[in-house]
């Protein structure tokens, strides 16, 4: 007799059943996490290319004349029109000078100079044409109780060269011919008596070398401070004794003795300021 169960059997799924049924669930679970962990991420940070950067360069192109201002430093010789004003003493070296006075003259200076044009190369030059006016004064003392008054005074034009040395520092020469007018006056001390009062024309040059150092530099105007040395050539000036007082009814003839000849030349220091615009 056989004895069977009332209970049915219980069925057991098998393990590629399982992995089967797990799979697809897992799958979408991780698909679901990583597209939302993916959406939560910052956006890259974009680098913009240096080709398409919409930086915008702007070229500016400058004149000639802008381009030579803007050279540093600046020079005198890019002005048109220069002035000069300055003090300048005077050694008289001739002889007939060291008999009116015996210390050198002294006086006062005032010139203008044009801009004629500039010869290019490694250090360029400006020349310009200039005119100077000068004059010049001296007093010493004659035989123990004359006073000898001399005052020379020159008119002269000419031509000058600049050129640039070091930074704001600019040499020039300059050459200048034209005339001068000479006078010499001897009167006793009391000034009671006039014994010499004559005066006469004649020509004259003279040549300057200098150094300029720049104190301000503007578009409109420049200022320099020059100091230079001269050689200074004079006609020397025929002079005579003044002519005494005699009656026009005399007939006494009226003579005035001749003095000689007085010279001016000499060598001149002269300190100066000078502007151009």
């Amino acid at each position: 007799m056989h004895l069977t169960s009332s209970s049915s059997a219980v069925h057991r799924p098998s393990r590629a059943a399982l992995s089967a049924a797990l799979t697809v669930p897992l799958t979408v679970a991780l698909t679901v996490a990583l597209t939302a962990a993916l959406s939560a991420a910052p956006a890259p940070v974009a680098r913009a290319d240096a080709s398409t950067s919409p930086v915008t360069t702007v070229t500016v192109t400058r004149s000639d004349d802008d381009a030579r201002w803007n050279q540093k430093p600046l020079r005198l010789g890019q002005h048109a029109w220069g002035l000069r004003a300055g003090w300048h003493t005077r050694w008289l070296t001739s002889a007939s000078a060291a008999v009116a006075t015996q210390d050198g003259a002294s006086g006062y200076a005032l010139g203008v100079s044009r801009h004629l044009f500039t010869v290019d190369g490694r250090r360029p030059i400006d020349v310009r044409a200039t005119a100077t006016w000068a004059g010049y004064a001296a007093e010493g003392t004659m035989f123990g109780n004359l006073a000898s008054e001399v005052s020379h005074d020159t008119l002269l034009a000419g031509v000058e060269a600049r050129t640039p040395v070091w930074r704001r520092v600019t040499a020039a020469a300059r050459v200048e011919v034209g005339a001068a007018h000479t006078q010499w006056r001897v009167t006793s001390d009391d000034g009671a008596m006039v014994a010499v009062d004559d005066a006469g024309w004649g020509t004259a040059a003279a040549v300057a070398v200098g150094l300029d150092v720049e104190l301000i530099r503007r578009r409109s105007v420049a200022t320099a401070l020059g100091i230079e040395g001269q050689a200074a050539f004079g006609q020397a000036i025929g002079l005579q004794t003044d002519r005494p007082d005699v009656d026009e009814d005399s007939t006494l003839p009226r003579r005035a003795a001749e003095l000689g000849s007085l010279g001016m030349s000499g060598w001149q220091l002269a300190l100066a300021w000078k502007a151009a615009f």
